[in-house]
């Protein structure tokens, strides 16, 4: 045979097995995704394309026999409940496989076959969410000295591959990548719970928390603001507060220091002292002027003690100032008119004694009506006196029997100013007529 031939029988021969080897490709798989969950669903779907339906077909993984189809009555038989299988809506050239709860035992190579022939088989992979295993520490019971380093180890079990993420309860982000984290040098501030967040986007992420305790002195803790000077309103309800990291927990001392700078243990029964556990407090009520001042507070564990002084500052409010001011006025206002009616009652007192002194008294007295009308022949027909005000005249006492009248009075006008009464005293005296005045009676303006 020549060479010609030997390759044209080659190439005859590889022909033949193809077409051969395409007609048997008569079943084909697909899944419902390209790959499972643990712990969920999954579907297989098989379709056959041959004229010649056979008797039954089965769905395996690598040589074992899952679930099996009898295409003429489309019934169905597993080697396990969480598998199912059949025909799809009656057609025995579709059929189905389904499967529940997801294990990873079912990640594999699945075919479907009628015995010699079946499906470029289609592999299976089974994902499920991260698991942490165990987060573990180097630190012995989780407790480290100062300056000592520590390393965090965190296990986890998922698929595909988790990411792993460090973070602490008093600072958030993200401190660190990695199944590891390590502190070098530990301080006290370190002293605080570590988590462990690991996620493959295979639902939800999960954490796992450890401890950390760093053996140190009690130091004022960074993240917590401690107020030393405190401005309080008489009548309130002061607080002072101290936050503070140690390691182990300490014990709050509170002092009232005195002007002297001694110290004084507070035992009043308006004051509370309140710890827990890295912070104390102590609360005043009814705060007076007497609880202003410096308060000490003393922090003490194995490793050493920290003391902080407060300062108490104690305000007037607002309505006590007011209060305060009106009740000044007012005192101000019964002083001012206090002394004006001491001022007024002096002078009325001094000038009594000083007429009393000199023999006189003051004398008020009203002269009403007091007009003179004349008509158009000058003559007075009658004399009308005119309301006046009343007007302090000053009489001397002399003795009757010195005077030239026949009219017994005990006080005369010593006033030189002409008497209205003096043009009747005139008409009077000139019809001889006697006319006896009072012998209080004022003449004078």
């Amino acid at each position: 045979m020549s060479t010609m031939d030997r390759y044209t029988y080659y190439n005859i021969i590889v022909m033949l097995l193809t077409v051969r080897y395409i007609q048997g490709q008569t079943y084909s798989l697909s899944g419902s995704a390209s790959y499972g969950i643990r712990g969920g669903d999954y579907r297989f779907t098989c379709r056959i394309s041959v004229d010649n339906i056979p008797q039954g077909v089965s769905f395996n993984i690598g040589n074992d026999i899952i679930c099996r189809v009898l295409l003429l009555t489309c019934q169905e038989s597993s080697s396990d409940t969480r598998y199912t299988c059949g025909c799809i809506n009656g057609n025995n050239r579709t059929l189905y496989l389904n499967i529940t709860n997801v294990q990873s035992t079912d990640a594999g190579t699945w075919t479907c076959r009628d015995g010699s022939v079946g499906s470029p088989p289609v592999t299976l992979p089974v994902y499920y969410p991260p698991t942490i295993k165990s987060l573990t520490s180097d630190a012995n019971n989780n407790m480290i000295d100062e300056d000592s380093t520590v390393t965090f180890t965190c296990s986890v079990d998922s698929l595909p591959s988790s990411v792993i993420s460090w973070s602490r309860s008093q600072q958030g982000g993200q401190l660190y990548s990695g199944s590891q984290y390590t502190i070098p040098k530990a301080r006290c501030q370190h002293t605080d719970n570590y988590t462990c967040t690991a996620s493959n986007n295979i639902g939800q992420p999960v954490s796992n928390t450890i401890p950390l305790y760093v053996r140190c002195a009690p130091v004022l803790d960074p993240n917590q603001e401690t107020k030393t000077t405190i401005s309080i309103g008489r009548g309130e309800t002061g607080a002072l507060s101290i936050h503070v990291l140690a390691y182990p927990l300490p014990v709050y001392t509170w002092y009232y220091q005195l002007q002297d700078g001694s110290k004084q243990l507070i035992t009043d029964f308006r004051i509370r002292q309140e710890d827990d556990g890295l912070s104390s407090t102590l609360t005043i009520q009814d705060v007076t002027e007497d609880d202003g001042g410096k308060y000490i507070v003393y922090v003490n564990n194995s490793a050493g003690t920290k003391s902080t002084v407060f300062n108490l500052v104690v305000s007037s409010q607002d309505g006590d100032n007011d209060d305060v001011i009106s009740r000044e006025r007012g005192i101000g206002a019964a002083i001012c008119l206090a002394v004006c009616f001491l001022v007024l009652g002096i002078a009325t007192v001094s000038l009594w004694c000083i007429m009393k002194k000199r023999g006189q008294r003051i004398c008020f007295q009203n002269i009403k009506d007091q007009t003179v009308a004349n008509d158009t022949t000058n003559r007075t027909d009658n004399v009308t006196l005119s309301d006046i005000p009343p007007i302090p005249t000053v009489y001397d006492r002399v003795d009757a029997t010195n005077t030239r009248d026949a009219v017994n009075l005990d006080y005369i006008n010593t006033s030189t100013t002409a008497s209205p009464y003096e043009v009747l005293d005139k008409q009077t005296m000139d019809t001889n007529t006697y006319q006896q005045l009072s012998p209080y009676q004022n003449l004078h303006v």
